[in-house]
This record gives structure tokens, C-alpha cells and sequence, in this order.
């Protein structure tokens, strides 16, 4: 697992760049989709906020599990075959959907959707570790996580939308259809890697790999930090559709679906991370993104549109900053040690999500979204303690 780094030429950097930020679309368009309109399948199949959520933590707990063998297929068969298959696959498990009977078949589809997304991001990440110049790559990081915010926004956006125009299969099968045009474009554009060389894996370089990684303090801080904002985000963003959809709200699903404009921010916090980063320092920028979060989780405590609005708009705004941030932090950690953590981190990542998304479907239920708000703060608590912790150790 251990690879040999050196100074990388990046004169295809505006190929590479566009060919990821294609595959960081199309990866986050397929997996979002389903958030916006999880009301709409409670009424189509009958089911609680927490069975209609399933279509998403199922998707991202298999998502979780796949990262842990994306790169590991990737050392076999290379950065760019297994991004492209990932995606591929994903792609016809949606048009599987189609043929979904039941609820049950649904979740079997869209979990294995999930699994073999796995093998985007991360693979990702490591891609651009090896073929950009360290100068670029925090950069060039915030451009890929530009790519996932459009995705994720767009996907969100579609499916809200579209849910009122066709069936939910025609749904499916549009995604699926422009997700695979998207692909195709990918796969032209992303130049073959020029620093990758296949490795020879045994259970021992794994064992070593793995034991390093969950006992160095350092990266075990990421892990944390990772499973516990990305698990408060997909939570707020899971159930703020309930919570305006009932009283005193009642807003249409096509109302709410505009909530997902709210993710734009993410693509100038993404690109302008590695600045404010340059002027202020990681760990103030990121102890910022975490008070930002909690502020606005607060807000959208209120029973006024504008400010829970407001509320989200500043959530959001320091996840996409965090998130920008620790994925520069994987990559340091990743040159620095010689070894590919990414992988395990998404792993906690989308668990985050998985775990997260579904344990305050049933703290909304018994203690309504000031329960849901408590809960979220003490998880972004225990992230600030994660950073200050790591902070201390980095000095």
C-alpha cells in the first residue's frame, strides 16, 4: 500500500479537473436524488419518516462499506477504471429500480447503488493526490467538492421537481440516462494516472495499513470529525422537509424543493477554503465552520421562514467549509505518512450519514426538532473537542 511520491507536472490539470468534477456530478446527483421527495414515498408505500429515509442511510451505509475495498481494487486495475466502473454500475442498478415492486426492492436497488458509488470520491482523492503538485491540490480538492455540491444540489433539485411532472420509475430512469451521458464525457477527458503503479497487496501490508490508521490519534481525530458532520448534515437536510411540510408551515414538496439552492454555497466555500485557510489558519477556520453550524442549527428552531432559511444557509455554509478543510487534511496526512487514509475516512464519512440520518428520524419523532437540535449540537460539540484534540497534537 505504501506508494513513492514526488513532484507531479499538472498540464492536464483543467482536463483532470473537469473529467473529476463530471464523476464528483454524477456520483452525488444519483446518491441525493431521493432526499428531496422521502415525503412522497411515505404516501406512495405508507411508511413512517424513518422507513422513507432508509432510500438514503441504506445508499450511504453501503457507500461506507464499499470504501473500504475501492482502493484496493483501484491498485489493481488503476484510478480510472474503477471510478468509471463505480459509476457505471450505479447507473444500471437505477435502471434495475425501475423494476422495483415494493418498498423492500426499492432499498435492495438503492443500497447497492451505494456500495459501488463508494469507489468515486475516494478514488478520487487519491487520483488527485498523485497527479497534482502539492501546490495545486488544495485547489484543485475545492474544485472536485464543487463538482459534489452541484451534483447533490442538482439531483435534489430534479427529483423535487420532476416528482410533480412523472412517475417516480420515469424519475429514475432520466437520472440514470443523464448520469451515464455524463460518464461517458468523464471517461474521454480524465487522462490515463502517470504516477500510479500497481501494488502487490498481502493480508499483512493490509493488517499494518489498517492498524496504523484506527491507532494514530491524529487520523482517528479525522475519522470523528468526519462521521459527525457529515452525520448532522444529512440529518438536518433528511427532516427539514417534515418539519415545513406540517403545521405552521405547509408548504408545498415543490416549495421546499428550492430549500436545495441553499447547497450552492457550498462551491464558494469549497474554492475559497484553501485562502481562508492561507490568512487565518486550519484549525480557527475550522473551529468557525463548527460554531457557524450550531448558530444555524439553532436558528431553525424559529417559526419564521427567513430565519430558518437563514439557519440553513449558515449550517450549510460551514459543512461545505469543513469539509473542504479535513479533505485537505486527509490528503496532507496521506503524503505525510504514505498511505491512502482517504479510503477508511469516507468510510466514517457516510456512516456519519447512515447512522445519523436514521437515529434522528427517531429522535424527531419522540422529541420534535428541538430534540433533533439538542442531539446535533452535542454531536458538533464532540467535533470542536476532535479539532482543539488535534490541534494540541499537530503543535
Amino acid at each position: 500500500m505504501k506508494k513513492k511520491y514526488k513532484k507531479k507536472k499538472n498540464k492536464n490539470f483543467e482536463k483532470i479537473i473537469f473529467a473529476l468534477f463530471l464523476a464528483g456530478f454524477s456520483n452525488f446527483f444519483m446518491l441525493y436524488f431521493s432526499q428531496p421527495i422521502l415525503s412522497f414515498f411515505s404516501k406512495k408505500f405508507y411508511l413512517s419518516p424513518i422507513e422513507s429515509s432508509l432510500s438514503l442511510s441504506v445508499s450511504t451505509a453501503c457507500m461506507a462499506i464499499g470504501t473500504l475495498f475501492s482502493s484496493f481494487l483501484a491498485d489493481f486495475f488503476g484510478r480510472k477504471k474503477v471510478i468509471f466502473l463505480s459509476l457505471l454500475l450505479s447507473i444500471l442498478f437505477t435502471f434495475f429500480s425501475i423494476f422495483a415492486n415494493s418498498w423492500n426492492q426499492i432499498i435492495l436497488f438503492r443500497a447497492l447503488v451505494g456500495f459501488f458509488l463508494s469507489g468515486v470520491t475516494p478514488i478520487s482523492i487519491i487520483y488527485l493526490s498523485e497527479e497534482i503538485d502539492a501546490s495545486s491540490l488544495s485547489k484543485s480538492i475545492g474544485l472536485y467538492i464543487s463538482g459534489n455540491t452541484i451534483g447533490g444540489f442538482s439531483g435534489r433539485l430534479f427529483s423535487s421537481i420532476g416528482i410533480h411532472y412523472f412517475s417516480w420509475k420515469i424519475l429514475f430512469l432520466l437520472i440514470g440516462l443523464f448520469s451515464f451521458f455524463l460518464i461517458i464525457i468523464f471517461y474521454y477527458y480524465l487522462p490515463e494516472s502517470k504516477n500510479f503503479k500497481s501494488s502487490n497487496i498481502t493480508l499483512k501490508s493490509l493488517k499494518d495499513n489498517f492498524l496504523f490508521q484506527i491507532t494514530n490519534e491524529k487520523i482517528v481525530l479525522l475519522f470523528i470529525i468526519g462521521f459527525f458532520t457529515m452525520g448532522s448534515f444529512v440529518a438536518v437536510f433528511n427532516y427539514i422537509n417534515y418539519r415545513l411540510s406540517i403545521m405552521p408551515f405547509h408548504l408545498s414538496s415543490k416549495s421546499i424543493s428550492f430549500i436545495s439552492s441553499i447547497y450552492l454555497v457550498g462551491i464558494y466555500f469549497s474554492q475559497k477554503s484553501s485562502n481562508l485557510v492561507k490568512k487565518n489558519g486550519i484549525f480557527k477556520i475550522l473551529i468557525i465552520s463548527l460554531i457557524l453550524m450550531i448558530i444555524g442549527l439553532f436558528l431553525t428552531f424559529w417559526n419564521y421562514l427567513l430565519i430558518i432559511f437563514f439557519g440553513l444557509l449558515l449550517f450549510s455554509s460551514g459543512f461545505f467549509l469543513c469539509h473542504s478543510v479535513i479533505s485537505n487534511l486527509v490528503s496532507y496526512f496521506s503524503l505525510k505518512f504514505k498511505i491512502f487514509i482517504s479510503p477508511l475516512y469516507f468510510f466514517f464519512y457516510y456512516m456519519g450519514a447512515s447512522i445519523l440520518g436514521t437515529l434522528n428520524g427517531y429522535i424527531w419523532f419522540k422529541f420534535d426538532w428541538f430534540g433533533v437540535i439538542e442531539f446535533l449540537t452535542i454531536c458538533l460539540l464532540i467535533s470542536i473537542i476532535a479539532i482543539l484534540r488535534l490541534k494540541k497534537l499537530i503543535k
